[in-house]
């Protein structure tokens, strides 16, 4: 990738957002460019800038504004940035949503900064018709170590429900799941 990825970032956490500009601030690809702390200032900031960035990395649960309505809010001004939702709520329900306004991932808290500059930029690379279920399972051999399974599928759009179904089927055992819509 020869183009440099420009993101802006909205969490209610400060710490957290200097945590990710440090971390990024010395990144090959990618730079935090603008931040909010709320949903009204990020709908503010990008409505008048949207341009000006490639990425929108969003918690969901954040003040004055949930990130849920910050994004239904850009699809109707017509302002479409490829987007992560990151949030602590695993809900089919909050996943659909997301899926339907446009999120191109949806990742559970909490993850690491290399999972989330890896996601940046396979969106950036990406056709918007594929659907990429990220899968991690854990297992504890009989020694009680713990091995982590990875696995990725690309699916077109048309097999978005089975992806569903599969979240649904794998909701009873120890999996995580990382849904996008690239």
């Amino acid at each position: 990738m020869n183009k440099r990825i420009r993101v802006f970032m909205v969490d209610d956490n400060k710490k957290f957002v200097e945590s990710v500009k440090e971390y990024f601030s010395s990144h090959a690809v990618i730079d935090v460019v603008d931040w909010a702390y709320d949903g009204e200032e990020a709908l503010e900031k990008i409505s008048g800038n949207y341009n000006n960035y490639d990425v929108l990395v969003m918690d969901l649960i954040i003040p004055k504004m949930d990130g849920l309505s910050v994004l239904e809010e850009l699809n109707k001004r017509n302002i479409h940035l490829k987007s992560i939702v990151t949030t602590g709520i695993n809900s089919i329900e909050v996943i659909n949503k997301c899926m339907q306004v446009g999120v191109n991932y949806y990742l559970l808290k909490p993850y690491s900064f290399d999972a989330l500059a890896k996601h940046m930029e396979t969106i950036m690379e990406s056709r918007k018709d594929k659907l990429i279920v990220n899968e991690s399972r854990t297992n504890v051999n009989p020694h009680g170590e713990k091995t982590i399974k990875r696995r990725e599928s690309a699916l077109g759009l048309h097999t978005f429900a089975c992806a569903f179904r599969m979240l649904r089927l794998t909701a009873h055992f120890k999996y995580s799941m990382i849904i996008s819509n690239i």
